[in-house]
């Protein structure tokens, strides 16, 4: 200065003036040594490089751990505002604080902080500008906390909004993640059960074509067996045409129209009209030939076959090929060797035998023409269900595959669907990382500033200037002190009222039009006292709810459980549901749509299970012992390599002996049956045969009752057959055979069926047995009882014409529950006897009685009558047994399935039991001389006494005709004419015989 001014009094006076101008500057606190003006704070000036660059690490690290532990509070990991304010302003120096307040004090108070720092600064500071500076600074301290709350929540709703809608974009992307993890699986079934159906469809047409092939090369080749039985067949039905007998006699004598003649190669038939002849040997097929020659020689010789005018019919056979021989014709003497098989005999064929010969050879052909028939039928039948089961298959296989594609499809679309959903929910992730990362950043930056500056800084120089006051050091006041911001009610409540989490109006451009509000509070942990810093707001509003609602996954129930893909050897089993709301804004996903389970699991070997042992069937005879039986049924049947026994076996098959009493011999039918009576008169019985196969008939319907016990029994008819003879049709298409006759109709007038018997003719033609099943089959439709049992009895000599139509026709018979009772009159057992047993009903014991040959018959009629009636008849009684028993216990049955009106006279139930002869005896005791006893399940045992009036001479009455008894009457007077019978299937009524009790009730 001395320099400057030039003299060393100028000098003095400036410093002089300095000097005062110093200590007015010491005492307003605006002036140092060796000023140096920055940025309106005096610093001094001879601090070294060093030393600033120490204070600026210290204020890098300090700022720089605060802004750390901001980012971790910002995240929810560090303390709150309060500690971090606390922690920073332990940590930084007063050179830092006054660093960071540079230019942000007022001017009075910046003066103050400067004489802190000032080594000359003791004692000169004045206690009524500290009280100032310490109410201006309290006051910067709370107004920054106010800033740093607007900026907390600021940066609170927008970590809440950011990350709110940030978890539901991950949740999402990992439920678009396992969805096409899923939607890949589903995609790869799909392919595969694709190829699955494209390699079974291919299999399925392959089939198809095996079996298109193979029925084709079978009906080509049955088309040619067919023609060659067609062309057979009509030579016999020419044959049997040509032979079948023309007048009424039962011989031809006369000019025979067909002769039987020796030729080189065998019998043969000769017609002598020539255009016959011709006609027979065009139509003559190889197989004709041979069939016809055969037949022709089953005899002793084709002259078997003739017949003279003093022949006469023997009874004593029923054989279809006769064996007896004629008388040799004479022969011209030396015949020339070459010509003499070409003579015919000059005898007369007998018409009825060769006729019937020829039926069976013509039968057999029918039969193999109508099996073929029946086999092409039931191939044709086969093949198109085959063709449409495989075709049916294949359709399945293709809806299946279309299921298949149609899945796949819908796989790859929403494959698609959720590819783009996730491209764009990994673009919303980005999006929303960039975002918070950024924002964070500045609310970081804008926290940590206030905190260190604002609010750290002015407390550190608060608190380093008040340590110069006398009035108000640091020690000597509080400021407030609280806690951080927390829910008031942990609720965020919609402008309506309403407590919500989430708004699907959110986002908006501006925040604070959609959401709620949330009541955020602190407490005051320090109270400040009058010196400290007030405390800021305790209560404010925050925006909340700023998220889109989370919607999860809706599905259907699950279906029912599928059929299992096998029987067994562990199959599947699924059930299925659908996604009726896909989930989205980070909802719960869906959980799996379709759930399989093992099932069937056993072994495909699987042994059959057999029923209980069925009832015991009814017994084969009514006396003289029979045989009933009783099987075991299947009801799981074997399955893979599984074992059964065998129906016979002891473990499923039982017989024992039965009825072992002897038969009495006068045993009669009384069933509840209607019964057709097919009556054989064919050719091969001869007129003489047929008289005994009538006479047993006759004799037959005598053992039948109509009526007995007041009810009605048996309803006969009568079939005649053996009257076959082949009729062109009338379109001249072929041929069709004569209908059984219908002799009588169902009836019961017993003697009627027998006179139409008796007056029945013989027929002379062949045994067509299939038309006769079906007459009796119309005669049971048109006249039977729906409460009777239905059956048919074959009276014949064993032989039938045609076995594939009367098999069918038979089976018809019981499919309908109709009985087949098979009574053939022959010798011999041939295997035509075996056939005739399978056509009987079941078991063919009990329902086939075979007579031994036509003499056997003759001479024994009512032996085999008595056969037939205990053997056929399902409840047959003698008569005389009868008596006896009643005669031991002294009732009667009077009526069956029926007691008195009550009209008729009074009744009592009297103590139940199973005995009906204790309950005869309790009647008896009570002077009841009738009663009702109960016979079904539900009323077994009740026994009903009955007032009536029983005479010795209505008792002998009622013993002697049991066929129609007029019910008892409990009056001494005439009865009224409302005293009937009522029908009742559980009870069955009796008188008692007088004699064997006292008064009677009704008279007393």
């Amino acid at each position: 200065l001395a320099q400057g001014y030039g003299s060393s009094s100028e000098s003095a006076d400036i410093l002089g003036k300095m000097k005062r101008s110093c200590c007015v500057w010491l005492a307003l606190g605006v002036c140092h040594v060796a000023p140096t003006v920055r940025a309106g704070f005096l610093q001094k000036s001879d601090l070294s490089g060093e030393n600033e660059r120490q204070d600026l690490a210290g204020k890098s690290s300090v700022q720089n751990e605060l802004g750390s532990m901001v980012a971790a509070m910002i995240s929810g990991k560090g303390p709150g505002m309060a500690s971090l304010a606390k922690i920073t302003g332990k940590k930084m120096d007063l050179s830092t604080a006054v660093r960071q307040l540079d230019g942000k004090l007022p001017s009075d108070v910046a003066s103050l902080v400067h004489m802190t720092t000032s080594e000359q600064a003791a004692g000169a500071f004045d206690e009524a500008s500290m009280q100032k500076a310490r109410k201006i600074l309290n006051g910067m301290m709370l107004e920054a906390w106010g800033e740093l709350d607007d900026v907390v929540f600021e940066c609170k709703e927008f970590q809440e909004r950011n990350r709110g809608t940030y978890e539901q974009v991950v949740a999402d992307l990992a439920r678009l993640g396992s969805q096409l993890a899923r939607l890949g699986e589903s995609r790869v079934g799909a392919n595969q059960g694709i190829v699955d159906t494209d390699r079974e469809r291919k299999d399925a047409e392959e089939r198809l074509e095996k079996v298109t092939t193979e029925f084709t090369e079978t009906r080509f080749e049955n088309a040619r067996i067919m023609k060659i039985r067609k062309n057979d067949l009509a030579v016999f039905d020419f044959i049997l045409q040509a032979t079948a007998c023309k007048d009424s006699s039962f011989v031809q004598m006369g000019d025979p129209s067909v002769q039987v003649c020796q030729s080189e190669t065998g019998p043969s038939l000769n017609f002598k009209n020539p255009n016959l002849q011709s006609q027979m040997e065009r139509l003559m097929t190889p197989e004709a030939s041979l069939a016809l020659r055969e037949a022709l020689g089953q005899v002793q010789g084709p002259l078997g076959l003739i017949q003279s005018r003093a022949d006469t019919t023997s009874t004593d056979t029923t054989t279809a090929l006769p064996t007896f021989a004629a008388a040799v014709v004479p022969v011209s003497e030396d015949p020339h060797p070459s010509g003499q098989w070409k003579k015919c005999v000059d005898g007369t064929p007998n018409c009825g035998l060769l006729h019937d010969l020829m039926s069976l050879e013509w039968g057999k052909f029918r039969d193999s023409f109508d099996e073929l028939t029946a086999e092409m039928n039931q191939n044709q039948e086969l093949f198109d269900t085959t063709k449409r089961n495989i075709n049916e298959e294949i359709t399945v296989i293709s809806e299946q595959k279309t299921e298949h594609m149609e899945v796949l499809a819908a796989t790859i679309s929403a494959i698609n669907a959720d590819t783009e959903e996730m491209n764009e929910k990994d673009q919303q992730k980005r999006d929303l990382e960039h975002e918070f990362d950024k924002t964070c950043l500045i609310f970081r930056e804008k926290i940590t500033e206030i905190l260190y500056t604002r609010i750290c800084a002015v407390r550190r120089v608060r608190n380093e200037l008040l340590q110069h006051s006398t009035k108000t050091p640091p020690s000597k006041f509080s400021d407030c002190d609280f806690s951080d911001w927390a829910s008031k009610t942990g609720e965020c409540i919609a402008p309506n009222g309403n407590a919500i989490l989430c708004d699907d109006t959110c986002p908006r451009a501006d925040p604070y039009k959609c959401g709620g509000f949330e009541t955020m509070k602190r407490d005051v942990v320090v109270s400040p006292d009058d010196y400290g810093m007030r405390c800021p707001p305790l209560e404010r509003q925050k925006k909340c709810g700023q998220k889109k609602c989370p919607v999860d996954c809706l599905m259907s129930a699950w279906s029912g459980w599928s059929k299992c893909t096998k029987d067994c050897e562990s199959g599947v089993e699924g059930k299925t549901r659908s996604v009726l709301t896909k989930p989205k804004n980070g909802g719960k996903g869906c959980d799996s749509v379709q759930e399989e389970r093992p099932c069937n699991t056993g072994s495909c070997d699987r042994d059959c299970k057999l029923d209980d042992w069925g009832a015991w069937s009814p017994c084969s005879m009514a006396c003289s012992g029979g045989i009933t039986k009783r099987f075991k049924k299947v009801v799981v049947p074997i399955r893979g390599q599984g074992k059964c026994p065998k129906k016979r076996s002891p473990e499923r098959f039982e017989r024992k002996k039965c009825n072992t009493q002897d038969c009495v011999g006068d045993e009669i039918c009384i069933a509840q049956q209607d019964l057709v009576i097919a009556l054989d008169a064919s050719g091969s019985l001869r007129a003489k045969g047929y008289e005994v196969v009538r006479g047993l008939a006759m004799n037959l319907t005598t053992r039948y009752k109509s009526k007995y016990f007041g009810i009605d029994t048996i309803k006969m008819g009568v079939s005649l057959f053996g009257n076959g003879r082949l009729i062109p049709l009338k379109d001249g298409s072929g041929t069709t055979i004569s209908s059984a006759i219908n002799l009588q109709d169902l009836t019961f007038d017993l003697a009627a069926v027998r006179t139409k018997i008796k007056e029945s003719k013989f027929q002379r033609g062949f045994t067509n047995m299939a038309q006769a099943f079906s007459t009796a089959d119309k005669m049971l439709s048109q006249g039977g009882r729906p409460s009777a049992q239905s059956a048919v009895m074959v009276i014949s000599d064993g032989k039938f014409s045609f076995k594939y139509q009367t098999a069918e026709k038979a089976k018809e018979l019981k499919d309908k529950n109709v009985m087949i009772y098979m009574a053939p009159i022959t010798e011999t057992q041939d295997k035509s006897l075996e056939i005739l047993k399978k056509w009987a009903s079941q078991p063919w014991e009990t329902n086939y009685e075979r007579i031994p040959g036509l003499a056997a018959l003759q001479f024994n009629t009512m032996m085999f009558v008595q056969k037939l009636i205990v053997k056929f008849c399902p409840d047959s009684i003698s008569p005389t047994l009868r008596a006896a028993k009643d005669s031991m216990r002294q009732y009667i049955l009077i009526h069956e399935n029926g007691w008195a009106s009550d009209e008729c006279g009074e009744w009592k139930q009297m103590e139940r039991t199973s005995d009906k002869d204790e309950c005869a005896r309790q009647c008896r005791d009570a002077g009841f001389p009738g009663f009702a006893f109960g016979k079904g399940e539900d009323v077994f045992g009740e026994c009903h006494g009955e007032v009536m009036i029983v005479t010795q001479a209505s008792f002998d009455k009622y013993k002697h005709d049991p066929a129609n008894p007029a019910p008892p009457c409990g009056s001494t007077q005439n009865c009224p004419n409302t005293c009937e019978w009522l029908d009742n299937p559980y009870f069955d009524s009796y008188v008692i015989n007088p004699t064997s009790m006292g008064e009677q009730k009704a008279a007393r």
